[in-house]
């Protein structure tokens, strides 16, 4: 930044090249414009908003178990975060890998339509762990419509099934599944089974009792929950197969969960999908870059539950205690929306950086949406900063019922980038610039 204290310049206001002139307190300043900020649509900054959306979207449909599907993690916002990383990470290396393999991008199928506002699935990391992965499979597609999640169990018995995974009496298994309905549209489904069998008067049952019965788990336990459409075991396949609704499934991920002590266990599950099934609606990344450049939208969803995968019993070799159905509690964490609305927009703020216009002396109004929001947890969202701007006031107000968060800035000059801090961490960077129409050159 350079103030101009005389010459043809003073007094100008407006945008020459990448340059911006302003007046504020009689003073002529000019700032230079950023090569970043010059040229925002690269395609490597293309290519991060395209993965971002894709992982949010993911999340936000996948949130009732995502959000705390992560051993070692915070239930909430750490556990979005780490989502968010660990997938993003997972398709920029997957495209590097598929371009360093002289591949085309083409190939890699497995990104919604941006333009849509349809949820689509991809093969995102569902949970992380360090119990036994289990890797599930979905039968071959046909327009029959018999697209369904399989798991390998050598035999119809608790024992088979725990033997095969390293599992323990007690444990949870968790069945998640994407699957297309008769209109076309993509459901998330998810349903347990604790590894509990008991007798019809609540004892514990033998571990070597059948693990399906009659298209239903073979015992009693209420703990264990799901609609099944289908549920049965193939002595053929030797496998349980499954699917939630009379669709097809196309996207399945099972986790495991043992509780020791006050400790959560978890396994690392990844979905596997079927391009069968997803048909017109899958998009390859290069396609969904070229949406991205003809500014396709996002719809997203945000749906919340209690901690599902918290409902395993005791992990060891004896009966597990029996419980409730109520006694997962109620989760009190506050949790933060990635979409944020600057001034009734809504943009995705995952990526790190976003941006919007303003006229000088106008109010930037940022609403930070979620859960359980209050004035003592929201303090962790640190009050928003120019870098050389002390002077700009911050006014935050919270929604009674929790669900937002609201600053109001003003007493600042445009340009400027507003940085975001949560939990003393750098969350995102807001960049404020003038609208074209405030350009201030004159046209008379």
């Amino acid at each position: 930044m350079a103030i101009i204290v005389k010459g043809d310049l003073m007094g100008a206001n407006g945008k020459v090249g990448n340059k911006i002139y302003y007046t504020s307190n009689g003073k002529t300043i000019v700032r230079e414009i950023s090569a970043s900020n010059y040229n925002s649509k690269t395609v490597q900054q293309l290519l991060q908003r395209v993965i971002m959306k894709t992982v949010v979207r993911n999340y936000s449909a996948m949130k009732d178990i995502a959000n705390h599907s992560f051993e070692g993690v915070k239930v909430g916002a750490d556990s979005m975060a780490r989502f968010n990383s660990l997938n993003a990470a997972y398709f920029r290396d997957r495209a590097s890998q598929i371009v360093n393999e002289g591949m085309s991008l083409t190939a890699f199928v497995q990104f919604s339509k941006l333009g849509s506002k349809k949820f689509t699935p991809a093969a995102v990391y569902l949970s992380e762990g360090t119990l036994t992965q289990i890797h599930p499979g979905i039968t071959p597609f046909t327009t029959a419509g018999s697209a369904i999640a399989t798991l390998d169990v050598p035999v119809n018995t608790y024992a088979s099934l725990a033997n095969q995974y390293n599992l323990k009496r007690g444990d949870q298994v968790t069945f998640c599944t994407v699957e297309k309905d008769a209109y076309g549209e993509y459901l998330f489904k998810y349903e347990r089974l604790i590894l509990d069998p008991r007798t019809e008067d609540g004892d514990a049952a033998p571990m070597s009792s059948p693990l399906i019965v009659d298209n239903a788990f073979g015992t009693p336990s209420r703990r264990n929950q799901g609609e099944f459409y289908y549920l049965a075991y193939d002595e053929n396949a030797k496998q349980l197969r499954w699917k939630a609704i009379n669709g097809d499934v196309c996207a399945v991920a099972v986790i495991a969960s043992r509780k020791s002590g006050s400790t959560q266990f978890r396994s690392t599950s990844k979905f596997v999908l079927s391009e069968e099934v997803l048909g017109t609606d899958k998009c390859s990344l290069l396609e969904a870059i070229g949406a991205a450049q003809a500014g396709a939208t996002e719809v997203y969803l945000d749906e919340d539950n209690a901690l599902y995968l918290n409902n395993e019993g005791e992990g060891g070799s004896q009966g597990s205690a029996s419980q409730s159905e109520s006694d997962s509690p109620v989760d009190k964490t506050m949790r933060i929306d990635p979409a944020v609305q600057f001034n009734g927009v809504s943009q995705d703020v995952s990526g790190g950086n976003v941006s919007i216009t303003a006229s000088q002396g106008q109010n930037i109004s940022v609403e930070i949406t979620g859960q359980n929001i209050d004035a003592a947890k929201g303090e962790a969202i640190g009050d928003p900063h120019i870098q050389g701007q002390p002077d700009m006031q911050v006014q935050r107000t919270y929604a009674e019922d929790g669900t937002k968060l609201t600053f109001v800035l003003s007493n600042f000059t445009i340009p400027a980038t507003v940085r975001f801090d949560y939990d003393t961490e750098h969350w995102f960077n807001l960049a404020v610039a003038l609208p074209s129409s405030d350009d201030g050159t004159d046209e008379s």
